[in-house]
Protein backbone atom coordinates (compact mmCIF):
# COMPACT_ATOMS: atom_id res chain seq x y z
CA UNK A 1 0.00 0.00 0.00
CA UNK A 2 2.49 2.59 1.05
CA UNK A 3 5.03 1.26 -1.37
CA UNK A 4 3.94 3.81 -4.00
CA UNK A 5 4.17 6.59 -1.81
CA UNK A 6 7.73 6.10 -1.86
CA UNK A 7 8.40 5.40 -5.52
CA UNK A 8 7.58 9.17 -6.26
CA UNK A 9 10.22 10.00 -4.24
CA UNK A 10 13.43 10.69 -5.14
CA UNK A 11 15.25 9.40 -2.16
CA UNK A 12 16.80 5.92 -2.23
CA UNK A 13 15.64 4.18 0.50
CA UNK A 14 19.44 3.95 2.53
CA UNK A 15 19.09 7.67 2.68
CA UNK A 16 17.00 8.14 6.01
CA UNK A 17 18.97 10.47 8.40
CA UNK A 18 17.35 13.61 6.96
CA UNK A 19 13.96 14.38 6.76
CA UNK A 20 12.53 15.43 3.08
CA UNK A 21 11.70 18.78 1.88
CA UNK A 22 8.69 19.59 2.10
CA UNK A 23 6.69 17.47 4.81
CA UNK A 24 4.22 18.00 6.98
CA UNK A 25 3.41 18.01 10.59
CA UNK A 26 0.53 15.58 11.59
CA UNK A 27 -0.36 15.45 15.04
CA UNK A 28 -2.47 12.23 16.47
CA UNK A 29 -4.67 11.71 19.92
CA UNK A 30 -1.78 11.34 22.44
CA UNK A 31 -3.15 7.93 23.44
CA UNK A 32 -2.69 6.78 20.03
CA UNK A 33 0.95 8.75 19.60
CA UNK A 34 3.11 5.22 20.36
CA UNK A 35 0.47 3.51 18.46
CA UNK A 36 1.29 5.02 15.65
CA UNK A 37 5.11 5.63 16.14
CA UNK A 38 5.30 1.46 16.54
CA UNK A 39 3.79 1.12 13.40
CA UNK A 40 5.28 3.28 11.25
CA UNK A 41 8.38 2.50 13.09
CA UNK A 42 8.47 -0.93 13.58
CA UNK A 43 5.91 -3.49 11.84
CA UNK A 44 5.82 -1.18 8.39
CA UNK A 45 9.43 0.50 8.52
CA UNK A 46 8.50 3.04 6.06
CA UNK A 47 11.34 4.97 5.48
CA UNK A 48 11.86 9.08 5.85
CA UNK A 49 9.23 9.38 8.36
CA UNK A 50 10.34 11.23 12.09
CA UNK A 51 8.69 11.59 15.44
CA UNK A 52 9.45 14.23 17.84
CA UNK A 53 7.15 13.19 20.52
CA UNK A 54 4.66 15.39 19.40
CA UNK A 55 4.21 15.62 15.71
CA UNK A 56 5.19 12.99 13.03
CA UNK A 57 7.02 14.12 10.01
CA UNK A 58 6.09 12.70 6.96
CA UNK A 59 7.12 13.63 3.81
CA UNK A 60 3.88 15.37 1.45
CA UNK A 61 4.79 13.13 -0.38
CA UNK A 62 3.28 10.50 0.81
CA UNK A 63 0.08 11.24 -0.11
CA UNK A 64 -1.68 7.94 1.38
CA UNK A 65 -0.50 7.58 4.51
CA UNK A 66 -0.82 10.82 5.36
CA UNK A 67 -4.67 10.36 4.07
CA UNK A 68 -4.45 6.65 6.25
CA UNK A 69 -3.08 8.56 9.42
CA UNK A 70 -6.18 11.10 8.89
CA UNK A 71 -9.00 8.18 8.46
CA UNK A 72 -7.28 5.95 10.88
CA UNK A 73 -5.87 7.42 13.57
CA UNK A 74 -7.43 10.84 13.38
CA UNK A 75 -4.35 12.63 12.73
CA UNK A 76 -4.52 16.30 11.89
CA UNK A 77 -2.27 17.93 9.20
CA UNK A 78 -0.95 20.91 11.40
CA UNK A 79 1.68 22.79 8.94
CA UNK A 80 2.66 21.95 5.61
CA UNK A 81 5.69 23.14 3.79
CA UNK A 82 8.35 22.04 6.65
CA UNK A 83 11.66 20.94 6.61
CA UNK A 84 12.98 23.98 4.50
CA UNK A 85 16.27 23.10 6.20
CA UNK A 86 16.75 20.00 4.25
CA UNK A 87 16.08 21.27 1.21
CA UNK A 88 19.83 20.97 0.22
CA UNK A 89 20.20 17.35 1.65
CA UNK A 90 16.95 16.18 -0.10
CA UNK A 91 18.26 17.51 -3.43
CA UNK A 92 21.48 16.37 -2.80
CA UNK A 93 20.57 12.96 -2.29
CA UNK A 94 18.70 12.89 -5.16
CA UNK A 95 21.50 13.85 -7.15
CA UNK A 96 23.58 10.98 -5.60
CA UNK A 97 26.02 13.87 -4.10
CA UNK A 98 28.90 11.68 -1.87
CA UNK A 99 27.20 11.17 1.81
CA UNK A 100 30.09 12.95 3.25
CA UNK A 101 29.34 16.40 1.18
CA UNK A 102 25.72 15.85 2.21
CA UNK A 103 26.46 15.78 5.51
CA UNK A 104 28.55 18.89 5.77
CA UNK A 105 26.56 21.11 3.46
CA UNK A 106 23.75 20.06 5.49
CA UNK A 107 25.34 21.40 8.57
CA UNK A 108 26.16 24.58 6.77
CA UNK A 109 23.16 25.72 5.17
CA UNK A 110 23.26 29.15 5.17
CA UNK A 111 26.86 29.95 5.22
CA UNK A 112 27.85 28.85 1.30
CA UNK A 113 25.06 30.79 -0.30
CA UNK A 114 21.85 29.39 -1.79
CA UNK A 115 20.44 25.71 -1.51
CA UNK A 116 20.76 26.04 -5.54
CA UNK A 117 24.35 27.80 -5.81
CA UNK A 118 25.32 24.69 -3.26
CA UNK A 119 23.45 21.99 -5.42
CA UNK A 120 25.30 23.84 -8.39
CA UNK A 121 29.21 24.09 -6.42
CA UNK A 122 28.58 20.18 -5.32
CA UNK A 123 27.67 18.94 -8.41
CA UNK A 124 30.44 20.43 -10.76
CA UNK A 125 33.16 21.58 -8.49
CA UNK A 126 33.12 18.75 -5.42
CA UNK A 127 36.51 18.70 -4.58
CA UNK A 128 36.58 22.70 -4.09
CA UNK A 129 33.17 22.13 -2.21
CA UNK A 130 34.60 19.95 0.16
CA UNK A 131 37.15 22.02 0.85
CA UNK A 132 35.45 25.51 1.29
CA UNK A 133 32.96 23.82 3.05
CA UNK A 134 35.29 22.36 5.65
CA UNK A 135 36.76 26.18 6.43
CA UNK A 136 33.20 27.03 6.56
CA UNK A 137 32.56 24.58 9.31
CA UNK A 138 35.51 24.95 11.39
CA UNK A 139 34.99 29.14 11.70
CA UNK A 140 31.01 28.23 12.42
CA UNK A 141 32.24 25.92 14.53
CA UNK A 142 35.05 28.48 16.55
CA UNK A 143 33.81 30.45 19.34
CA UNK A 144 33.34 33.99 19.46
Amino acid sequence: MYKSCYEKNLIPKNHTEYPIYPSCFITVKNSMYEQVVNELQNKRRIPSIFFDGDIIIVPESYVKLINYLKTHYCGEVVATDQMKECEFATLAIAANVDDELIAIGHSIVGLAGTTSEMLEMVLHTPKKAATEWRQLYLQAAQPQ
